[in-house]
């Protein structure tokens, strides 16, 4: 689905075009200049230039009321404005998923720890993202922590503030909820080896070890260390030498911004990826359906006034479908697997949510783990540090440029194979701020 704006840049005094191409793939956004292509903007003569691998000869035009909505509603899939992560206590010398899980309450030092990373909120009286938690009827705990950053919404899965079941040794409720999580923190009140494979978890691909120094004190410090699935690409900020923080604003928004990177650099990995890129196109072939439905429908009667159907409803009907069989899958995932291989962060390199519950208890074993001083993590052979910074993959509705011209809206009836062109690129950097690689 091809997307075309022609206007003239006032500052190079030339026409140009302003195009995003909708693939399978990804979303590609891009400015071409008459010199480039000719004295004729067609899409199809764009297309051919962006994409000449691409073996199409022709395209249908869009004709039809509420085009912008289906669009937008479309490349708003695509965007992920709040985040769940997990937060897990572990006590000196826990070395088990079931230690871990087990903990009833967590000390002062989690608790400020806890303060500093957002808010404690009331979930019955919450109103923000709540990342699947119960906030009417207190069947997931009464508090979270909660945090909005850079314009997105944070919310905390809390080992200690989950429900604790006295007679569920595996306490499900909890791994439920941090389980199904993409990215945790563990907090640590003291040095203690820590290993990602203590938790059987097919959706955590990275975690975020912090120990606390002189906790609950004037000098309070938090050495923070990170490991990753081995498929999943670097993300930053990068930790500094020593990674040793005190305690303030400055490490709340590496954490936050961190977390955040993390996830998205997540959905790299091959499980998500494949998931993510079967979902993509399932919707996009769902919306240049029904923009070809609706323009034939329009053309043949004439009038808007004879569609009886908002699109709005349209669209959201064939969405529903296509992540319908996105949680069929992932719940396969969910299913027992082998040793994951995991590697701690300290390099540097460039670039959702389930509610299925990954309460399969752990059979790896921890025997060939050897503990790194440098970053306290207890991991398995062969793991390489990196330091990381990555950028994330987002797609916007709305496009710059001067000019009056309208958009032009182009989708291909042609069925072969996109090539793999990605979407564009947007991250937190280590300021951390939101920046566009555009």
């Amino acid at each position: 689905m091809v997307s075309l704006k022609v206007f003239k840049d006032e500052k190079d005094n030339e026409r140009c075009a302003r195009a995003i191409v909708r693939l399978s793939s990804g979303t590609s956004h891009q400015l071409i200049y008459e010199s480039q292509v000719g004295e004729i903007f067609s899409p199809l003569q764009v297309l051919k230039f962006l994409l000449p691998e691409l073996a199409i000869d022709h395209l249908y035009p869009v004709v039809c009321p509420e085009t912008s909505d289906l669009i937008a509603e479309y490349d708003e899939h695509s965007l992920v404005t709040a985040f769940k992560f997990g937060l897990i206590y572990q006590k000196f010398g826990q070395i088990s998923e079931k230690a871990l899980f087990g903990n009833k309450t967590h000390s002062p030092a989690m608790e400020e720890f806890m303060h500093l990373l957002g808010q404690v909120v009331t979930l019955s009286d919450h109103k923000g993202y709540r990342g699947g938690l119960d906030t009417k009827y207190g069947q997931t705990g009464e508090h979270a922590v909660y945090e909005t950053f850079r314009g997105l919404e944070v919310i905390f899965h809390v080992s200690t503030l989950l429900p604790y079941v006295e007679n569920d040794p595996q306490q499900l409720q909890r791994k439920c909820h941090i389980g199904n999580d993409i990215l945790a923190i563990v907090f640590q009140d003291t040095n203690t080896p820590f290993c990602p494979d203590m938790i059987a978890s097919n959706f955590l691909h990275a975690y975020i070890v912090v120990q606390a120094i002189d906790p609950c004190s004037a000098n309070t410090r938090y050495k923070v260390s990170v490991t990753s699935r081995d498929d999943v690409p670097f993300f930053g900020p990068n930790l500094p030498s020593p990674a040793i923080f005190a305690k303030g604003k400055q490490l709340k928004e590496f954490l936050l911004a961190k977390l955040i990177n993390g996830e998205r650099a997540c959905y790299k990995a091959t499980k998500f990826h494949t998931l993510h890129q079967r979902t993509h196109a399932t919707l996009l072939e769902n919306v240049t359906l029904a923009l070809k439905m609706r323009t034939e429908e329009y053309i043949s009667t004439g009038s808007s006034q004879k569609l009886q159907q908002p699109s709005s409803k349209l669209i959201s009907k064939l969405t529903k479908k296509a992540l319908g069989g996105r949680s069929k899958s992932q719940s396969q995932l969910a299913q027992p697997s082998g040793s994951h291989s995991y590697k701690n962060n300290t390099g540097t390199s460039t670039l959702t949510n389930s509610s299925n519950c990954s309460t399969t208890s752990s059979s790896k074993s921890f025997r060939n783990c050897s503990t790194s001083v440098s970053t306290n993590i207890k991991k398995p052979s062969g793991i390489k540090t990196d330091r990381i910074s990555l950028a994330s993959t987002v797609t916007s509705s709305s496009m710059s440029g001067g000019g009056s011209n309208k958009m032009s809206i182009m989708i291909s009836g042609h069925s072969r194979a996109d090539s793999g062109h990605g979407d564009s690129d947007h991250s937190l950097a280590s300021s951390p701020q939101l920046v566009s690689s555009s």
